[in-house]
């Protein structure tokens, strides 16, 4: 299963047909914030996560906290963290544990590389 979470609908459905196409055989689960994802995940999806691409800035609960929350209960959970924040994405993606970062505005295949080098 690949999560993506961002409450950035344009951003999610992109996110997912370039996903579905290049990605072949794994799941796509959406959501729109980190509360629904950390609720996806562990009432849901829980082991069965290979990979969250997350949004930095969201309602609720933000990239940072749920990469946090990820990482101490699914280790194994790869996670790539977006922002358009810049400079500082880096920093607080580290911090929180994320395996990737990628500054919006990204390429796609930056992307695909990316999750085909974490998968």
């Amino acid at each position: 299963v690949i999560l993506v979470v961002d409450d950035d609908e344009d951003m999610r459905k992109i996110l997912v047909k370039f996903l579905l196409e290049k990605q072949g055989g794994h799941d796509i689960v959406m959501c729109e914030d980190g509360q629904s994802a950390w609720y996806k995940i562990t009432k849901e999806c829980g082991w069965k996560t290979d990979l969250v691409i997350t949004d930095l800035e969201m309602p609720r609960m933000n990239g940072q906290e749920l990469t946090k929350k990820v990482k101490k209960i699914y280790p194994g959970i790869k996670i790539i963290m977006i922002s358009g924040i810049g400079e500082t994405l880096s920093s607080l993606a580290k911090e929180a544990g994320a395996d990737a970062f990628l500054k919006k505005p990204f390429k796609l295949e930056q992307l695909r590389m990316v999750a085909q080098e974490l998968l």
